[in-house]
């Protein structure tokens, strides 16, 4: 047996996923399927969670500060209801001086955004919070007064009119925080001396989808990282699989293999595509080699045997015009009918059963003056290539070698 390493081949291990893609995929498929089960049931993708909420007072607070006109009174979120009130607003002139000249529009904008800022102060946010006890609710558990600021949109109609939207999943608490709003306000308005008089004008809208927090509205994102992220954990657990039972199974693939053995490769005859051209090749460069009469052609295992390569080789010798014959060895009955055709051919080729499932094969070496041996690619285990060799070794038959069968 040679004393060479063996070396993990990269090029076979592909060639052998390749061979089992089907499987890798269906893995793939499966466990892409368990996450996505997986999210769904856990509300990875429903957007009636705390990640609408939270979705809504990002969009807000990004139009703002992005000075953009995308606010949710303007682009409602999928999965959302508005509550609407408005309140009317007689501002407190009394602190301008008599005579003073003024900008009275400059003096009505600034009114205005004093009125902007008083309606969600982050004191009245955290009231509103306490009142509604709004932290009790799942998706709110967390939120704070200057989170709960954004989800509320403000602006001013007219001089005297402030529109309030409220934008959430839950239709009732929509309205219950826009009522309070409005209220809170109006009151503050008057304490603070911004207003002389403020009412509210329209009161708190009840919007008419009251179940929309138990819609279930998919997030593409969410479905789509769930797909790859299961598709990758089932595609690494594959090809790990695939390794370890490359490596435990430790195959005939490759010529290195047979050489490592102490075997000479002879060639390569591909059964789904060309075996009648390979047959002929290997046998052409058989009849090169100086043996004699007499060649045996032995499959290590069952894996090994060619089916039609009796009719290959017939067909192959007849067009040689080489006196000749072709024997099963189940055919052979005794010694005598091997000695009856060599004295009538100048050729005789005994096909024999596998080597590992039959020690008839060992009968008829003696009666040959050469071997050629099969191994099947990824099939033929080395511990059998092995063991022929080990069977051969000491035997006084020319061996040409193994021809890998693919």
């Amino acid at each position: 047996m040679s004393d060479k390493n063996r070396y993990f081949d990269a090029k076979q291990f592909i060639k052998y996923v390749w061979e089992h893609l089907f499987i890798v995929l269906i893995v793939a498929f499966v466990f892409a399927g368990i996450l996505l089960a997986y999210g769904y049931k856990n509300g990875k993708f429903y957007s009636g969670s705390s990640n609408t909420i939270y979705s809504i007072v990002k969009q807000n607070r990004d139009a703002y500060f992005n000075q953009s006109t995308n606010f949710t009174d303007a682009y409602r979120p999928a999965g959302t209801v508005e509550s609407r009130a408005r309140v009317y607003i007689d501002f407190n002139y009394g602190n301008l001086k008599a005579g003073e000249k003024v900008d009275s529009n400059n003096i009505l904008v600034q009114l205005s955004n004093d009125a902007l800022l008083m309606c969600v102060s982050e004191a009245t946010m955290d009231q509103i919070i306490d009142e509604l006890d709004l932290n009790s609710y799942d998706d709110m558990k967390n939120l704070n007064g200057e989170e709960l600021s954004w989800m509320v949109n403000k602006n001013m109609q007219g001089a005297h009119v402030m529109n309030i939207v409220v934008t959430d999943v839950d239709a009732k608490r929509a309205h219950d925080v826009a009522e309070k709003v409005a209220s809170i306000f109006v009151d503050k308005a008057v304490e603070f001396g911004l207003a002389e008089d403020a009412r509210i004008l329209d009161p708190a809208s009840m919007p008419s989808e009251t179940n929309v927090v138990n819609k279930k509205v998919i997030n593409k994102k969410s479905v789509l990282k769930h797909l790859i992220a299961g598709a990758l954990i089932g595609l690494m657990l594959t090809l790990v699989a695939l390794i370890i039972i490359y490596i435990c199974k430790d195959s005939v693939r490759t010529y290195r293999d047979i050489e490592y053995v102490g075997f000479i490769p002879f060639g390569t005859i591909h059964t789904k595509k060309t075996t009648g051209i390979d047959t002929e090749k290997v046998l052409t460069k058989a009849l090169e080699s100086d043996f004699g009469k007499i060649l045996m052609i032995s499959p290590i295992d069952a894996y090994s045997e060619i089916g039609g390569i009796k009719e290959n080789i017939e067909k192959f010798l007849q067009n040689s015009k080489t006196k000749s014959a072709v024997l099963m060895s189940g055919q052979i009955s005794d010694d005598s009918i091997i000695d009856k055709m060599k004295n009538e051919n100048d050729l005789i080729v005994i096909l024999s059963d596998d080597i590992k499932g039959s020690a008839d094969s060992l009968k008829f070496v003696g009666k040959s003056d050469a071997i050629l041996m099969l191994s099947k690619y990824g099939k033929t285990l080395m511990r059998d290539l092995e063991d022929a060799y080990v069977l051969y070794d000491n035997t006084r038959v020319k061996n040409l070698g193994v021809v890998l069968v693919d």
